[in-house]
C-alpha cells in the first residue's frame, strides 16, 4: 500500500521489510502469458516451477492446470513428468500465438496446445491429475497463482501483466507468504530450466532498509544521487552487490543498474550511493532491487515504492473561498523538488503558458488591482514558498481563474488551475434563524426557518450547521445546499413536507435530526467558522453557540419565533418568544421579507410577502397566499401586485401606489375586502361585490375635478377584471384632520359628491353623501350598487366637474399605422401630455409623452403617429398633466389598424378581465375549433366557429381563469396558436 508519509519520516523509515520462512514444497516461480504477441520478448507462454527444499521431488502423477480469470473450466492441463532437484527450476513451454520473440531455453516439458492470458488468469499446481472443478478449487492444490482480475488466488491477486512482462516470485522463488500480491513482482520474463544455476533458499539475503533524500529530484539533463541503506543475512566475503531501478510503475522490465558495492562479514549492514538517471518520467511507483553477483550465495529483495520527480512537482489540495471581493486560497506544497510557488490570477478566462527562467523577473502583489507582473493576461499575485494566501481587489459576480506553478531551478511545473466566481458571503446577522422547533411531532421532527435580511444572494453550500449539547458537547458540522435569494425565507426540516400548526409546507432542504430540548446551534461559514447567527434554548451549562442568554424552554411541539420578523438584537432570551404548536406558521423560499429598504423581485410567483419597513417591488408579482402588512409602506412603482389575501393595513402599514402600478385582490361574496392603499397618505378603499372578479386599485395625490380647492386632493382609480353585471359597494377613505388631503375651500360640514369619469366625461355618481366617521378625523364615503368603474374623485357637493380642455379628438388608420389628432383650447400651465392606449378601453398604458407647444393660452393642434399598434380594436386617449398637479383626460377614440403580422394575435395581452379579442390574417376558409389550454395543457374553454376565409377578428368571453400563461389554439384547415398572459 502506498501511504503518504512526512518527508522527515521518509528519510529515516522509507523502506522496511520482514521475511517469511522458505516454502517446504515446490512452487510456481514464474508465469508468462504473452508469448508471440506484439512486442513479446519470447515466442511461447511458459510456467516456471522451483524446488526450494533440500530434497529431490518427483512430479510424476502431478499436473499443472489453467483457467481464465473468472472461469470454472480447468480443462487446460499439463500432465507432469520427471523430477525437480533441490534449488532447481523446471520450465514448462506452452502455446505460441505468433512467431514473434526469441525461443525459450530448452524446456523441461512442453504442452504447446495450452495457452494463457497475457494479462489475467489462474494457474494451479496439483499433486494429482484429476480435472479441477469450480471457480476456486482446493483439493490437491500444492500452489496457486491468481493474477490480474482473477477471482481465485492465495491471499490477494498478483498484479496484471502484459505481453512484455512476467510474474516472478520474489527471492528467486523462495518467498511464499501465501499471498500472491506480495509474493510476486512484475519484471521482464526470465525463463529458467533445470540446467540453470540452482539457488538455495538457505543462502544469504539482502534487504533495503531505507533510502535517504526522498523524493529524488532530477530533470531532463541532470540525474540525482541518493543513499540506499541495507542489511544482509548470512556470511559474506567481499561479495558484489548491484542496485537495479524499476520503471515508474514498479516493473523491472529492464534491469537499470544505478549503483554497486561489496559486503563482507556476518549479517553486515551498509550503504551505497545510487545515481537516478536524468530524463525519467515523474512517478511515485519506482522500486529498487539489490542483487548479489553470485545468486547461489544470496539474493535481493524488492524495495517499497518511492517517488522520482522530473523538474518541479505541482501543488496538491487546491481549495478556494470567495468572500465578497477577497479570495482565500489554500493548497499543499509538494514534499520536495521545488524552490517556490507562483500564483497567477486572471479575470474571465484560463491561463496558458509557463513562467520562464528562475522567476526573478516576476513581481507579486496580492491586490488584483496592484502592480503584479503580467503572465498571459493574468497577474502574479503571490511568489514564495508559503501555503495559503488571500487575494483582494476582486469584483463580485466576476469569474476568476487561478493557476499555481512550482519552480525547481529553471524548471517549472505544468501548474494547477481552478476557477471561482466571486459572490457575496454572509456576515454575522445577514442570515438569521427566524423560527425553530426541536420536535414538532416526535423527538426527531425538527425545523429551522431562516431568512435572508440582505439584498444579496448567498450560496448555502458555503455554510454549515454547528450543534452543541446543553453542556457544550459538539458533533460533526452538517452542510447545507441551495441558493438563498435576497430577502427570502428558507425552511430546513427533517421531513420533505412539514405539517405543523397552520403550516403544510415543503422544506427547501432536508437536514439530520437530533436537536434535543436543551441545546444550541449556529449557522456558520465553512471556511473560517464565522458564526452568522446562533440560537441557544432551554437550560445550558456549557458551550458557546448562544447569543447573550438562552431562549426559554420549549414545551413539547411548541416552537420559538422571533418577536420581530428578521430582527436580531443578539440576545436569544429577548429576541425569541414561544409560539404554541397550533399557531406555528412557517415560510419557505417562496416567501419574502420586505424589510426597511428592501427591493423585492421574483422570477416566479411567490406565496407571501411580509412587510416590516418601507420597501418596494421590482417586478409584477402574484402572491398565491397573502400579503402581510406589519409596518411601513410597500411601494408598487410601475408594477402590479396581485394577492389572494391581505393581513393588516393602517396609516403606518399600507401599499403605496407611487407609480402606475395597482394592487389587485379577488373579491367574492358578502364580505367587504379592504384595499390598504395610498400614495403619500393612507387612503384605502373597501369593496364588496357578490361576483368573482379581481379588482385593481391605484390612488393618486391629484384631483380631477373643477375648483380643486373644494375637493379631496385624491383620485381613486378602480378597475375590475370585467364589467360587473351586478352592482358593487365601494367606500373611499380620507382624513379631514390632514390639511394636505383637503383643498383650501373644502367644506367639511357639506355633503360630499362622488364624481366618476366615464368615456372621458366627469359625471356625478349618485346623490351627495354624508361622510361617515367623526368630523375632523377619518371619514368614509360609500357608493352602493355601482357598476361603472375607473376614476373617482370626491368634491364638496357644491362643486362641479372639471371642464375638459380637449376638443376634436380623431383617430384613423393610415397603412399599418394609427394616427391620433387632437386639439387643446386655452393651453396654459401644462407640464406634459400622455398619449395612452388600451386594447379593451379599461386597462391603459402610456404610448408617448408630448411637450406643450405654447402654454400661452392659445389653441394648439397635435398629431401622434403610432407605428406599432397592436392588432385588434384599439382605444386611445390623452392625459394632460398640469404644473399644479391637476390631471385632465380627453375623450376616448377607437380604430383598427391594418396588421403587419398576419399571424394569430391576442389583445389585450396580458388579459385583465373576461374579454379577449383575437385576430388572424390570411386564414383559410373552413370550420375551426377554438380552444384555450392552461399551463398544464388542459383545455379550459372549447368552442367552434365557421370562417369564410381571409381576415379573421373575433371576441371571446373567458371563464374565470387564475393568473398565469395560457395558449389560444384555432384548429381547422390550418392550426395556429398564440400564448397570452392572464393577470
Amino acid at each position: 500500500m502506498n501511504k503518504r508519509i512526512p518527508l522527515l519520516v521518509l528519510l529515516c523509515l522509507s523502506v522496511i521489510f520482514s521475511f517469511a520462512q522458505s516454502p517446504d514444497h515446490v512452487v510456481i516461480s514464474q508465469v508468462y502469458g504473452g508469448g508471440g504477441n506484439d512486442n513479446a520478448p519470447f515466442k511461447n507462454d511458459f510456467v516456471e516451477l522451483y524446488n526450494p527444499t533440500g530434497s529431490n521431488v518427483s512430479l510424476v502423477g502431478w499436473s499443472l492446470q489453467y483457467a481464465s480469470a473468472t472461469g470454472s473450466n480447468w480443462g487446460n492441463k499439463v500432465l507432469l513428468t520427471g523430477s525437480i532437484g533441490p534449488g532447481q527450476y523446471f520450465l514448462i513451454k506452452l502455446k505460441s500465438e505468433n512467431p514473434i520473440g526469441a525461443d525459450l531455453p530448452t524446456p523441461d516439458q512442453a504442452a504447446e496446445e495450452i495457452g494463457m492470458s497475457a494479462t489475467a488468469g489462474k494457474v494451479a499446481l496439483l499433486n494429482h491429475n484429476q480435472n479441477l472443478t469450480g471457480i476456486c478449487p482446493t483439493a490437491g492444490v500444492i500452489d496457486l497463482v491468481g493474477y490480474g482480475g482473477a477471482n481465485c488466488q492465495e491471499g490477494s491477486n498478483a498484479a496484471a501483466i502484459t505481453s512484455q512482462n512476467a510474474l516472478l516470485r520474489l527471492n528467486h522463488g523462495c518467498k511464499d507468504d501465501n499471498n500472491n500480491a506480495t509474493d510476486f513482482y512484475v519484471a521482464a520474463p526470465n525463463p529458467r530450466n533445470s540446467a540453470a544455476p540452482t539457488h538455495s533458499c538457505s543462502g544469504g539475503n539482502i534487504v533495503v532498509s531505507n533510502i535517504e533524500s526522498l523524493p529524488v529530484c532530477i530533470n531532463n539533463i541532470s540525474g540525482a544521487l541518493a543513499t540506499v541503506h541495507f542489511t544482509a543475512t548470512g556470511s559474506f566475503s567481499s561479495n558484489a552487490v548491484s542496485a537495479y531501478l524499476s520503471d515508474a510503475a514498479g516493473v523491472f522490465s529492464q534491469n537499470v543498474p544505478v549503483g554497486n558495492t561489496t559486503i563482507t562479514g556476518t549479517n553486515p549492514a551498509g550503504a551505497m550511493q545510487i545515481n537516478i538517471p536524468a530524463g525519467l518520467p515523474s512517478g511515485t511507483g519506482y522500486r529498487l532491487r539489490l542483487d548479489g553477483v553470485s545468486t547461489t550465495t544470496f539474493y535481493g529483495q524488492v524495495s517499497n515504492t518511492f517517488e522520482v520527480i522530473n523538474g518541479a512537482k505541482n501543488i496538491t489540495g487546491l481549495k478556494m473561498f470567495a468572500n465578497n471581493t477577497a479570495l482565500t486560497i489554500n493548497w499543499t506544497n509538494p514534499p520536495g523538488c521545488f524552490d517556490e510557488v507562483v500564483l497567477v490570477c486572471k479575470e474571465g478566462s484560463g491561463i496558458n503558458g509557463l513562467p520562464a527562467g528562475d522567476g526573478s523577473q516576476l513581481v507579486a502583489d496580492l491586490s488584483f488591482t496592484g502592480n503584479g507582473s503580467i503572465l498571459d493576461g493574468g497577474k502574479v499575485v503571490y511568489k514564495g514558498n508559503m501555503s495559503g494566501q488571500t487575494i483582494t481587489g476582486l469584483t463580485r459576480g466576476m469569474v476568476y481563474y487561478l493557476k499555481i506553478f512550482t519552480r525547481k531551478g529553471n524548471n517549472w511545473s505544468s501548474g494547477v488551475q481552478a476557477t471561482e466566481t466571486m459572490r457575496w458571503m454572509p456576515s454575522a446577522g445577514d442570515i438569521v434563524i427566524n423560527q425553530f422547533n426541536p420536535g414538532y411531532s416526535t423527538g426527531s421532527d425538527e425545523y429551522i426557518e431562516l431568512v435572508n435580511t440582505t439584498g444579496h444572494s448567498f450560496e448555502l453550500s458555503d455554510l454549515n450547521i454547528l450543534y452543541q449539547s446543553s453542556s457544550g458537547g459538539s458533533r460533526l458540522p452538517e452542510g447545507l445546499s441551495g441558493t438563498l435569494l435576497p430577502y427570502s425565507y428558507w425552511l430546513l426540516a427533517t421531513k420533505p413536507t412539514v405539517a405543523v400548526g397552520i403550516s403544510n409546507i415543503n422544506a427547501d432542504v432536508v437536514i439530520n435530526d437530533g436537536y434535543t430540548p436543551n441545546a444550541q446551534f449556529a449557522i456558520a461559514r465553512k471556511f473560517d467558522n464565522v458564526v452568522i447567527d446562533a440560537l441557544g434554548y432551554g437550560t445550558l451549562t456549557g458551550g458557546n453557540l448562544t447569543e447573550t442568554a438562552a431562549a426559554g424552554q420549549i414545551s413539547s411541539g411548541d416552537g420559538l419565533k422571533r418577536k420581530a420578523e428578521g430582527v436580531d438584537q443578539n440576545n436569544n432570551s429577548t429576541d425569541f418568544e414561544t409560539v404554541a404548536n397550533a399557531n406555528i406558521d412557517l415560510r419557505n423560499s417562496q416567501s419574502r421579507l420586505a424589510k426597511e429598504g428592501a427591493l423585492i423581485s421574483a422570477a416566479t410567483n411567490l406565496k407571501r410577502i411580509y412587510v416590516t419597513g418601507n420597501a418596494q417591488i421590482a417586478s409584477n408579482m402574484v402572491l398565491t397566499e397573502k400579503l402581510v402588512l406589519q409596518a411601513g409602506k410597500l411601494a408598487l412603482n410601475d408594477f402590479y401586485l396581485t394577492t389572494q389575501n391581505i393581513e393588516g393595513g393602517n396609516a403606518n402599514a399600507y401599499v403605496q401606489t407611487n407609480g402606475t402600478g395597482s394592487l389587485a385582490i379577488p373579491v367574492t361574496g358578502a364580505t367587504p375586502i379592504l384595499f390598504p392603499v395610498g400614495r403619500s397618505t393612507y387612503n384605502p378603499v373597501t369593496l364588496q361585490h357578490p361576483g368573482s372578479l379581481s379588482w385593481s386599485v391605484n390612488v393618486l395625490d391629484a384631483v380631477q375635478a373643477a375648483n380643486p380647492d373644494g375637493a379631496v386632493q385624491r383620485t381613486w382609480n378602480i378597475t375590475p377584471s370585467a364589467v360587473p353585471t351586478t352592482g358593487a359597494t365601494v367606500s373611499f377613505q380620507y382624513d379631514e384632520g390632514d390639511e394636505a388631503q383637503l383643498g383650501a375651500a373644502f367644506d367639511a360640514a357639506d355633503k360630499v359628491q362622488v364624481y366618476h369619469r366615464h368615456d372621458g366625461v366627469w359625471n356625478k355618481a349618485g346623490a351627495p353623501l354624508n361622510p361617515a366617521g367623526a368630523a375632523g378625523g377619518i371619514r368614509t364615503v360609500t357608493l352602493s350598487n355601482w357598476t361603472q368603474f375607473s376614476a373617482f374623485v370626491l368634491n364638496g357637493a357644491a362643486q362641479g366637474p372639471l371642464p375638459v380642455k380637449f376638443a376634436g379628438l380623431r383617430l384613423f388608420a393610415q397603412g399599418t399605422n394609427l394616427v391620433l389628432q387632437f386639439t387643446v383650447h386655452n393651453e396654459l400651465g401644462v407640464d406634459h401630455y400622455k398619449v395612452e392606449t388600451s386594447a379593451d378601453g379599461h386597462n391603459w398604458e402610456v404610448r408617448a409623452l408630448l411637450k406643450p407647444q405654447s402654454n400661452n393660452g392659445a389653441t394648439v393642434q397635435y398629431e401622434f403617429r403610432d407605428a406599432r399598434p397592436l392588432v385588434a380594436d384599439r382605444y386611445y386617449r390623452v392625459q394632460a398633466m398640469e404644473e399644479t398637479g391637476v390631471v385632465s383626460f380627453s375623450g376616448v377614440a377607437s380604430a383598427r389598424a391594418r396588421i403587419a403580422n398576419a399571424g394569430l394575435q391576442v389583445a389585450p395581452n396580458p388579459v385583465v378581465g373576461a374579454a379577449l379579442q383575437y385576430t388572424c390574417g390570411i386564414l383559410p376558409a373552413g370550420n375551426y375549433t377554438v380552444r384555450i389550454f392552461n399551463g398544464a395543457g388542459q383545455p379550459v374553454l372549447v368552442t367552434r366557429m365557421a370562417h369564410a376565409g381571409g381576415w379573421l377578428s373575433a371576441n371571446l368571453v373567458l371563464p374565470h381563469l387564475h393568473s398565469g400563461w395560457y395558449v389560444l389554439e384555432l384548429a381547422g384547415p390550418q392550426v395556429v396558436r398564440q400564448t397570452f398572459l392572464v393577470r
